[in-house]
């Protein structure tokens, strides 16, 4: 034997003594465990940085972050405290961003300036209906309007009134175009609101509403705007709205009062999470994390949602957050629930609940459409959860008050939304 090949035979077998010696080491010593762990967290972690170098901050402009800030939390310029909000500001912030239309004119030719023009409506499913003008006024030809009951079965007409304050003819609004949003996803989890103040205001109300004609008129007002119904009803008129699932894990040694869930809880409408869910074969299933308990205590809200998911990002074990679930296992009923985003993604890119197939030997997550293409293939680790890189610029994405996105008279216009 040569000495070139005893040397490659001695190298190879000292290569697979120490090798098969740290990985012995590492699941029998946690300190070497634990040192091999943060090598890879160091060396993840580099080269994720490498890969963003050259991100500019606001370069990613189809992705919004709407930010509840110090602008929109400030009690005397903005909205106040967010624990006192009343849940129908985000029933605003729903029909500003996925429930909008834009209505669409030639403008008039006449001799004078126009000064603006007003906006009428006439319900078409009534017949004893009549036009009735709308609050807002439009300055050009174009009229944006929030929120579906404020549009659906509606024919719109418009009027120019000049300078001089004399008016034109009323015509017919002939262009009406629904913008279209790709997703709303809230990352709050919300519990119903507290409407001890609402019914006080709406009692009041009620009984002096035939002596006081201006003050009925200011609780009405109230009461609509506040209205915490008003959430709930946005969310199930909008197709593009998805809430987070408070899916968590009750260990054996917990002390809570709390159980173990066996199905999904009473008032989880049974056709919205049957619709939520995913469909797995039970052996891929299992490799996902694990939970046994929802959450959730506004289970109304839940059941109005177009889609709904997980939300949970479990940091690594020196505490940074490298990857996030796609996906988790809700043990009691055996049913798979994708994370929020996935759930959106499932209606941006058409792929229905059969779609999903974890590759665990090959680490990639294969999502099909319905016409069987594959469309996406996601890098996942082996509980099935893809890589997050956090290490781009800060606001690398778009980052906007929420008090500008919630009212379009005084905010963005609608069409802003449009395909984000």
């Amino acid at each position: 034997m040569s000495d070139i090949l005893k040397r490659i035979i001695i190298g190879a077998g000292i290569g697979l003594a120490a090798g098969l010696i740290i990985g012995w080491g590492s699941n029998k010593i946690p300190v070497l465990q634990s040192f091999l762990d943060g090598y890879e967290y160091l060396s993840f972690d580099a080269r994720m940085k490498n890969k963003i170098a050259d991100v500019e901050p606001g370069s990613i402009k189809d992705v919004v972050i709407i930010d509840i800030g110090n602008l929109s939390i400030n009690p005397s310029e903005g909205l106040g405290r967010f624990q006192d909000w009343p849940q129908a500001y985000h029933g605003k912030l729903i029909d500003a961003v996925t429930n909008s239309v834009r209505l669409a004119w030639a403008p008039d030719t006449v001799q004078d300036a126009i000064d603006y023009y007003q906006v009428y409506r006439l319900n078409s499913e009534d017949p004893e209906a009549g036009m009735e003008s709308l609050e807002d006024i439009a300055y050009d030809s174009e009229f944006f309007i929030s929120g579906r009951g404020n549009w659906e079965n509606y024919n719109f007409f418009a009027q120019h009134v000049d300078i001089n304050g004399s008016t034109g003819k009323i015509f017919p609004i002939d262009t009406l175009d629904f913008i279209e949003t790709n997703g709303l996803l809230f990352d709050i989890i919300f519990d119903p609101q507290d409407t001890t103040e609402w019914r006080l205001v709406y009692d009041l109300a009620v009984s002096n509403l035939s002596t006081n004609e201006q003050l009925a008129y200011r609780a009405e007002k109230f009461l609509f705007k506040t209205d915490p119904q008003n959430f709930v009803r946005s969310t199930s008129e909008s197709d593009k709205t998805y809430h987070g699932i408070a899916l968590e894990k009750i260990g054996l040694a917990a002390f809570t009062s709390v159980e173990k869930m066996e199905t999904e809880p009473m008032g989880y409408d049974s056709i919205a999470w049957q619709r939520h869910i995913i469909e797995l074969p039970e052996e891929q299933a299992k490799h996902l994390p694990k939970a046994n308990l929802i959450g959730n205590t506004h289970l109304q809200l839940l059941s109005a949602s177009q889609g709904a998911g997980n939300v949970n990002f479990p940091q690594d074990e020196d505490g940074i957050i490298r990857r996030a679930p796609t996906a988790i296992y809700f043990e009691g009923p055996g049913h798979v629930y994708p994370s929020i985003t996935l759930s959106a993604f499932m209606d941006i890119l058409d792929i229905p609940q059969d779609g999903f197939d974890y590759d665990f030997e090959e680490g990639i997550l294969r999502l099909k459409n319905r016409e069987g293409e594959l469309v996406r293939e996601i890098p996942i680790d082996e509980k099935g959860r893809m890589y997050v890189n956090y290490f781009g610029q800060w606001k690398t994405f778009e980052y906007i008050e929420y008090m500008f996105c919630m009212d379009p008279a005084v905010g963005l216009p609608p069409d802003f939304w449009e395909g984000k």
